[in-house]
């Protein structure tokens, strides 16, 4: 998890998998509700950010994304990803 963002045996988010595709990965959790996926690469978009690979899963009222970006993810795309409603967490992982 902390190296790669990959879950294993965790009560509270769904078990989550996805090998690095680039040398730019930024995981995200948020509240498993419609069009989350939807601002999320919204944000990313709008900066020109392109998505190399990406996956969502969920468990229960969270959910978890892996993405892989071509470019890196500079600290303003990472705030206005945490001002998203119903974006729990935020992290860059390489």
């Amino acid at each position: 998890f902390l190296e790669r963002g990959v879950i294993k045996n965790s009560v509270n988010f769904p078990e989550t998998y996805m090998p690095l595709s680039t040398a730019h990965r930024i995981i995200i959790a948020n509240k498993n509700v419609p069009n989350m996926i939807g601002q999320i690469t919204e944000v990313l978009a709008s900066k020109k950010i392109n998505i190399s690979d990406m996956i969502n899963k969920h468990c229960g009222e969270i959910a978890y994304n892996i993405i892989d970006t071509d470019s890196t993810i500079e600290d303003q795309q990472v705030e206005a990803l945490r001002k998203i409603d119903g974006v729990v967490m935020v992290r860059i992982v390489c």
